[in-house]
């Protein structure tokens, strides 16, 4: 373990690596298949030993550049690379994660070895170029002191010359430190009131390879100095070059973790919009001030449960601030006041997207819409993204909202039901349908709607497809019957009516010997109204009989007869299927009624001849079944 210490420290002042592009990143599963190639070696390998997966050629590939081009940056990103896939692919192939990790393990001492190679590689140039590139057999020979440098210009590292660093070596105390971050410390020599006007720098300001270069100097001026027999100036010289290593090692890791705290500041800084973030850019900037931010965030986690982990980077951020110096933490207060604007104006979007959430809230229609975008609100990611209890006020008002739109959806259901059920209350007004059914001023004259007794059939029929829009009842016309066809429904809804059915009385020589017409309505009728109605233009009826509920009203003139019976008494169907009342009217001629009973006489002779022979011809057969009932009459009638 000393070796390893002793020989990291000695790399980072004897070695310059220079500088290259980053690694390349491969998925992770590509990651896992190079990591499953990985053997562990036999045996205990040494501090130095390199796998044979780091040096062969698909290491190259893999990664962009071969493992002597390396720098420490790369070795880190590879490692938090490698990090974060391992807990990726942990829930699904916990054997890829073991196996990233056990490559992960090998980086430390492949690094180890790399700057071990570095520095042999150094220590054998600088002796090449003392001897001129010849071999020196006495090794105890060292080069000339370096040339006197200019005088030091503030700002700008210079490293001095012998001379003054002989007497900055003097002022070395063993084991007297200065505190350079709260948890790091280095010896006194490097305090910067010594070191920025000798240097140009403070040592906390130095990079890598200005302390590399600040320790061959010493070691050049050390091995100058034993060369003239100079013990004293020897042990100085030689134990400041110790100290500074140590230091340089001390601010590697100050150096790592400003690095990291930077990328974590510029995290918190880049995160998603929500209110929270002010309150995380708060806790971050305690935590470089040196406060524990621990109980801030935990009260105000509480507030935000699904944005837990921006908070911990807040966390983060406390401990790398301890091995940050405060001109590094200062840097990065600024940093975060600097980027506040933005955090600020992020949260204010925020802001207005829940105050656009709330008035889309109070203006959501009592529709069946309405209630969808509320649905959709209650989904929304806005409410991952505000606190808590915002959430839940939220959430609190989207469900009042639901609760009194579905409120207002059933009020207006009952409404409409009663409206409804009024609409089937009111008694129907038969005026309007009675004006439009009969045409004429007496009953010779009249028509109904078009169609009279005594024109053809097929005349009659053309009228009810093209006037009425009628079709025949069930397609089949065994029996002339017309209903409404199907585009007429909604208006007879509307009207609170069915359309009717009406049935043509036809004659042997195909003219309309009768006109019955049947029509029901949803609510109950004023049976006189078709009375009055009729006394107006056809007088008063030749008889009036009680039927059904009603009353049958008969007219005559001439050879034309005509029915009308207003009731509301109904068959169980149409009262099952929401009808109340009905009108019944009938218009006929004298001749039909001759017709009709000619076809009961001819009807009862077939009925006779049937029950006296027991034979019945095919055509009488078919008459008798077209025209007769099994009682041995004809089957129509004249009349309602």
């Amino acid at each position: 373990m000393f070796f390893m210490r002793h020989a990291l420290a000695l790399f980072l002042f004897t070695c310059v690596i220079p500088a290259t592009a980053g690694i390349s990143q491969p998925g992770c599963d590509a990651l896992a298949s190079w990591a499953d190639t990985f053997s562990p070696p036999a045996g205990r390998a040494g501090p130095a030993s390199v796998p044979a997966i780091f040096r062969d050629e698909a290491f190259a590939g893999m990664f962009g550049k071969a493992l002597d081009k390396w720098e420490a940056r790369d070795f880190r990103s590879l490692d938090n690379y490698m990090k974060s896939c391992q807990q990726q692919l942990f829930k699904q192939d916990r054997q890829k994660a073991n196996q990233i990790n056990k490559v992960r393990r090998q980086l430390p001492s492949v690094q180890l070895a790399l700057e071990q190679t570095g520095e042999r590689a150094s220590g054998s140039t600088e002796q090449a170029a003392s001897s001129g590139g010849q071999r020196q057999p006495n090794r105890r020979k060292t080069p000339e002191a370096p040339a006197p440098r200019p005088p030091v210009e503030p700002g700008t590292f210079t490293l001095p010359g012998c001379e003054a660093l002989h007497g900055w070596a003097g002022r070395l105390k063993r084991g007297e430190t200065v505190q350079v971050t709260p948890k790091v410390e280095v010896s006194s020599l490097l305090r910067p009131q010594w070191t920025a006007p000798l240097f140009g720098l403070p040592a906390e300001r130095w990079s890598r390879n200005q302390y590399m270069s600040v320790y061959q100097e010493l070691t050049a001026c050390r091995n100058a100095a034993k060369k003239r027999d100079d013990s004293a100036a020897f042990s100085r010289l030689h134990q400041a070059a110790k100290v500074v290593g140590k230091g340089g090692q001390a601010m590697r890791r100050v150096d790592r973790f400003r690095e990291e705290a930077a990328e974590n500041v510029e995290r918190i800084l880049g995160h998603q919009a929500s209110p929270a973030l002010p309150k995380i850019v708060e806790a971050a900037q305690m935590a470089l001030r040196g406060k524990d931010p621990t109980e801030f965030v935990q009260a105000e986690r509480g507030s935000y449960p699904r944005l837990g982990y921006l908070f911990g980077d807040a966390n983060e951020l406390a401990a790398y601030a301890d091995y940050l110096t405060e001109r590094d933490r200062q840097e990065l207060i600024e940093r975060l006041n600097a980027g506040k604007g933005e955090v600020l104006a992020k949260s204010s979007a925020i802001e207005k997207q829940l105050a656009d959430a709330r008035a889309a809230i109070a203006a959501a229609p009592a529709t069946l819409a309405g209630v969808r975008s509320l649905r959709e609100l209650n989904d929304s990611p806005l409410l991952a993204r505000i606190g808590l209890e915002e959430a839940q006020a939220l959430r609190a008002e989207l469900q009042q909202r639901q609760n009194a739109i579905h409120a207002e959806l059933r009020r207006q259901q009952a409404a409409r039901k009663a409206r409804a059920e009024a609409e089937t209350n009111r008694p129907m007004d038969l005026e309007p349908r009675m004006t439009q059914l009969f045409h004429g001023e007496d009953l010779q004259e009249l028509n109904f709607d078009g169609l009279a007794v005594g024109m053809s059939k097929e005349e009659a029929i053309s009228t009810l497809k093209r006037q009425w829009k009628y079709e025949y009842d069930d397609g089949m016309s065994l029996d002339n019957a017309f209903v409404a066809t199907r585009p007429l429904h909604p208006q007879l809804e509307k009207e609170r009516r069915n359309g009717g059915r009406l049935q043509l009385g036809v004659m042997d020589d195909g003219t309309v010997g009768q006109l019955r017409y049947v029509e029901h309505y949803r609510a109950m009728l004023v049976n006189t109204q078709p009375q009055a109605w009729l006394h107006k233009r056809l007088g008063s009826p030749d008889g009036i009989e009680s039927a059904r509920g009603g009353r049958l009203l008969t007219w005559k003139d001439g050879d034309l007869r005509l029915q009308v019976l207003a009731t509301n008494q109904t068959d169980v169907f149409w009262r099952g299927a929401g009808y109340a009342s009905r009108l019944a009217i009938s218009i006929w001629s004298e001749d039909y009624e001759q017709y009709l009973a000619d076809l009961g006489e001819r009807c009862h002779q077939l009925l006779e001849e049937k029950r006296d022979t027991g034979i019945v011809g095919m055509n009488e057969a078919m008459w008798f079944a077209r025209h007769c009932n099994l009682s041995g009459n004809a089957k129509d009638h004249a009349g309602i």
